[in-house]
């Protein structure tokens, strides 16, 4: 069954797409450009385009030919590094269109897994709207007020809007508390869970002290002797660490092909890797924040810790320590 929600995937789709292929704007001429200049609309480049000019600068200036000191070392080591970037954001901006693709699909074939994947992709989606809105867009205001306006900000609010809204919505809707029930309700409903998630706080906090026993054993006994070797063989573990990935994504698509079977869905190739794409994002969004909340919990412990130092040295209970 086709879902309607899937169409709002588009302009998600169009506009990190932009960020590879480029786009028109809104263009006005600069105060040293030519009076013949007049505002208009020119086509701005995108990653490609940036990744063709920055290629072509680094071959010039490595050309053997070509005698040191004509060739700017600042900016040879600025270009390359900005080169290096530029492949970094368009390997992850082709890897989000992939994604959005494949929820898009999923939600036109109406696979099971399509709402959960849209909520997967839809926070990260309005979280890298924010950080463009409230980081680059601020500073590009300060400067060149109206063509930021119509070229980025009034776009991206709109489509962050958009995105928030369907967020909510999906939310809300596939709570298995609320049930597609009323608000009221919902709330009423997820006070009775909460309860019935603090009796099972006990047997979650053993199931943690056995993880983390078992985890400091693997760690000892496998990782460690894994990393000595790592630091020894690098180049034979990149091609292992390879082999382990593609091997791990034919077994998702292998484990749906099956499970799919077995439920009776219908056989399309388009499910497997639509099913793989979900769970590659779901694992790397539930890490990111994994990773995000230990250095969170790491970083308030110390600031606290020296804070309390600071205060027991200016009470005068403790005395300052040289090279501390």
């Amino acid at each position: 069954m086709f879902q309607k929600s899937a169409l709002l995937l588009i302009p998600f789709f169009i506009y990190f797409l932009s960020f590879i292929t480029g786009r028109p704007a809104y263009y006005e001429p600069g105060p040293t450009a030519p009076l013949s200049e007049e505002p208009g609309v020119a086509f701005e480049s995108g990653l490609l385009g940036r990744l063709v000019m920055e290629s072509r600068f680094l071959s010039v200036m490595s050309d053997p030919l070509l005698e040191s000191d004509a060739r700017p070392s600042e900016v040879f080591r600025a270009v390359e590094r900005s080169a290096v970037a530029d492949r970094f954001y368009l390997a992850v901006s082709a890897f989000w269109c992939a994604l959005l693709v494949f929820c898009f699909l999923a939600g036109a074939r109406g696979y099971w897994f399509y709402r959960p994947m849209l909520q997967v992709i839809l926070g990260p989606s309005i979280a890298i709207l924010l950080a463009i809105l409230l980081v680059a867009r601020s500073k590009a205001l300060s400067t060149n007020f109206t063509v930021t306006l119509y070229n980025n900000v009034i776009p991206e609010t709109i489509l962050l809007a958009l995105g928030i809204g369907m967020f909510l919505y999906q939310k809300m809707r596939l709570d298995p508390v609320s049930g597609g029930r009323s608000f009221l309700d919902f709330l009423q409903k997820r006070g009775t869970a909460q309860k019935q998630r603090i009796s099972g706080g006990f047997t979650v906090a053993i199931q943690l002290v056995w993880i983390t026993l078992t985890g400091a054993l693997i760690s000892n006994l496998l990782l460690l002797p894994l990393y000595k070797l790592q630091l020894s063989f690098p180049g034979y573990f990149g091609i292992l660490l390879i082999a382990a990935l593609i091997a791990l994504g034919i077994f998702y698509l292998y484990s749906y092909s099956k499970v799919s079977a077995m439920a009776g869905e219908e056989k399309t190739m388009l499910a497997p890797p639509a099913f793989l794409g979900f769970r590659i994002l779901s694992n790397t969004v539930f890490l990111t924040l994994l990773i995000g909340a230990i250095t969170v919990v790491i970083g308030t412990i110390v600031s606290l810790a020296i804070l309390n130092i600071d205060l027991l040295q200016g009470i005068g209970i403790l005395q300052p320590v040289k090279g501390l």
